[in-house]
This record gives C-alpha cells, sequence and structure tokens, in this order.
C-alpha cells in the first residue's frame, strides 16, 4: 500500500480516511501498536480492518475476471462492501472498480465522498486518495481546493429533486428549483476541471429529475455544456429498480426513472 499521506491540506480528512491513513500506515511495514499510537485506533480494529480489505481485493479479482468486457451499459448484482449501505444514495462499489480498472489512475479526487465508497476502492487498488464531504466541512462551490491535481475526479452529487442531505446554502440537495441547481451543478463541474492535471478525466454519476409532472433531462444540459471532451456515456441500472415495483409514486401515471448515467469527461492535454 502507499504508505505516503494524501494531500488534505485543503480537505478536512473523514474518519474513514483517518482509519484507511492507519492501515497503509500499517501496511508500509509498521507495527499495530505504532498505528494504535500515531492514529488512536486500536489494534484489535486495525487487525480486523486488514483483514476485511483482504476479502475486499478478493472480491475485486473475482469480479474483474468473471465480469463481461465493460460496456456501456452497467449493471451490478449489489453494491459490495464499501463504503456504507445505510448511506442514502450511496452508489455501487463495482462502478468505481469498473471505472479505476478501466482508467487506471494513480490518484483520485472525491469531492462529495458520503460514506466514503470510492475512498475504500482506492485503498483496495492502490491508489492515492483524496476526499470531502460538506457534513466534514468541505463545500465544492466554496472552500479551498487541494493543492494539487488529480489522474480523476469522481463527483457523484445529489439528485434534485431528491433526498436532502443538510441544510447547508451550498448542499445540492437543498436547491429550490432547477435552474439553481443547473447553475450549482455548472459552478462545480467547473471547479473540478481545475484538480485534473491535463488528460485526467471527470467521471460523473448522475441522474435525471423529475418535479410535479416535468421531467428534467440534467445529463443532457450537462453533456451540452461542453466545458470538456465527452469521452463516454455509460448507463447504469439503477439500484432501486428492484424495490421501486413496491414504491407507490401517487395518482398521475408516469414512466419511473429506473437508471443512473456514468458521464467520463477528459480534459485537454494542452
Amino acid at each position: 500500500m502507499n504508505s505516503m499521506p494524501t494531500d488534505q491540506a485543503k480537505v478536512n480528512r473523514s474518519p474513514q480516511e483517518n482509519l484507511r491513513q492507519a492501515l497503509r500506515f500499517a501496511e508500509a511495514g509498521h507495527s499495530l501498536m505504532e498505528a494504535e499510537t500515531l492514529f488512536g485506533f486500536p489494534r484489535n480494529d486495525l487487525e480486523q480492518h486488514l483483514i476485511q480489505a483482504k476479502a475486499r481485493q478478493a472480491l475485486i479479482r473475482q469480479h474483474l475476471q468473471s465480469r463481461p468486457r465493460l460496456t456501456s451499459l452497467l449493471r451490478y448484482p449489489d453494491r459490495g462492501p464499501w463504503g456504507a449501505s445505510r448511506y442514502f444514495g450511496n452508489c455501487s462499489g463495482y462502478l468505481v472498480v469498473d471505472l479505476l480498472d478501466y482508467l487506471k489512475p494513480r490518484s483520485l479526487f472525491d469531492p462529495m465522498e458520503g460514506s466514503g465508497t470510492a475512498g475504500d476502492v482506492c485503498f483496495d487498488f492502490d491508489v492515492e486518495y483524496c476526499g470531502g464531504d460538506i457534513q466534514h466541512g468541505f463545500d465544492l462551490l466554496s472552500s479551498p481546493l487541494p493543492e494539487r491535481q488529480f489522474d480523476v475526479a469522481f463527483w457523484h452529487p445529489p439528485y434534485w429533486p431528491g433526498h436532502r442531505y443538510s441544510t447547508h446554502p451550498n448542499d445540492f440537495s437543498s436547491a429550490k428549483n432547477i435552474k439553481q441547481y443547473l447553475l450549482a451543478l455548472h459552478a462545480g463541474f467547473t471547479r473540478l476541471m481545475d484538480c485534473l492535471v491535463p488528460g485526467g478525466h471527470l467521471a460523473l454519476f448522475i441522474g435525471d429529475g423529475r418535479k410535479q409532472g416535468t421531467f428534467y433531462p440534467i445529463h443532457t444540459d450537462i453533456i451540452q455544456w461542453q466545458l470538456l471532451r465527452l469521452d463516454a456515456v455509460l448507463v447504469k441500472e439503477g439500484d432501486h429498480q428492484r424495490r421501486a415495483q413496491f414504491f407507490r409514486y401517487g395518482p398521475t401515471p408516469f414512466i419511473p426513472t429506473l437508471h443512473e448515467y456514468l458521464l467520463i469527461f477528459q480534459k485537454e492535454n494542452t
């Protein structure tokens, strides 16, 4: 494992990332006692997390060996052991596995890491990781950005309309209307462009919206901005599809949206 700490000078580390730092320290050859003293995690917990990491890495090898070739249609039977399944809106870790396997980055930045799915997968791939989230004090629209650039920015913003994560004025989920939401998306996209190395990729995982009978093709709006060159559009079967048939949508008939998009953009080399 990469024992060097990631550049978190401008991003507050989450508890999950502090744990990963301790595990990297131990993987680099230091004793669990040293890791406990330096990071404050009990040795027994660190040992258990190292065992869990080995099990996750075995799942990654199994997935990559058994899956068909990566295509524009993504479908995963479960979300895997990365991050926290109870966290609302958390995507499947297998999506990040496929993304890292395809792009093969050395570093990744996640500005809205939620429960830390991308960070966990990066740990298992030995990819240098930096993440932040509004719940840990990092706001993509106004906080200082990391003082370095990354090969990949993985961005999974809140959908609109959808679950409201906080009352913070810059929380995308608190947008009052589609115009406000798209303005925030545009501003966040522009800031993330500066976080990419030349030739780096921005992978944006997003869903379309519907409110009061109006459908909003949000992924189309993003593509039409033409802020970066579009490399690929992948369609993922929604994790909520299996339970959608049991959900009451109200008296007005419409077709529920049961898919999401992974939009992969690339920054010019010059």
